[in-house]
């Protein structure tokens, strides 16, 4: 199975499971996703105020501009992209918008 990103809905997800109390383990469980999964989630995104969603999509907005991917990235369709995640659009959304 290949690696995906989280979408904004399973952060946010994530994040409602964490307020209501439930452990790493219940939320694997209930989500259905692999325990790595939200192990390398909740390792990276959450702080001293706990998981943060809002933060973790910016994060992943910044780290997809500063990778190495993107070079390979036509600069029209990358400033479409760009513009597509301000707007909060998904991953499909935007490829439908830049034709891919």
């Amino acid at each position: 199975m290949a690696y995906q990103h989280l979408s904004r809905t399973y952060r946010y997800q994530i994040y409602v499971l964490m307020i209501d109390g439930k452990t790493q383990t219940q939320i694997v469980q209930l989500m259905e996703r692999h325990k790595s999964t939200i192990s390398r989630e909740l390792a990276r995104n959450t702080g001293l105020k706990g998981c943060r969603p809002k933060l973790a999509r910016l994060l992943a907005e910044k780290s997809f501009l500063g990778s190495h991917n993107t070079a390979q990235i036509n600069p029209k369709d990358r400033d479409i992209a760009v513009i597509c995640l301000h707007k909060k659009w998904s991953s499909e959304q935007i490829a439908d918008q830049t034709g891919h």
